[in-house]
């Protein structure tokens, strides 16, 4: 990779309105967008500590569950959609409807 893609990659990650994430098989977020905290009210740090799990509504893990096992086996995630806990004034509450996100195993860019 470039350092021109390097710059545009983290330009596009961290200015993006949408909920970017890099997450691992192991449930944990290894890197989120500042769309995160700016829309759930959690900081990065409280995102990434805890198994991403602990964000997601109840009624939402068992396809969570078999999606993560999915894309550890190197399937590729074409509609998927979770509600994510958000952090209120009054407590927990869930943002309104989420939009599915496509979400696909890490593999090696090609190069450009």
């Amino acid at each position: 990779m470039t350092q021109s893609f390097d710059t545009d990659y983290e330009h596009f990650f961290k200015f993006s309105r949408d909920l970017l994430c890099i997450a691992g098989t192991d449930g944990f977020f290894k890197k989120l967008n500042p769309t995160w905290t700016q829309v759930l009210g959690w900081s990065e740090e409280e995102l990434t500590s805890v198994p991403f799990t602990d964000f997601i509504h109840p009624e939402d893990l068992k396809a969570t569950f078999k999606e993560v096992e999915k894309l550890s086996q190197g399937e590729p995630t074409i509609y998927f959609e979770n509600r994510y806990k958000k952090r209120t004034a009054t407590g927990f509450g869930w943002p309104g409807p989420q939009r599915p996100w496509p979400t696909a195993p890490s593999t090696p860019l090609p190069a450009m």
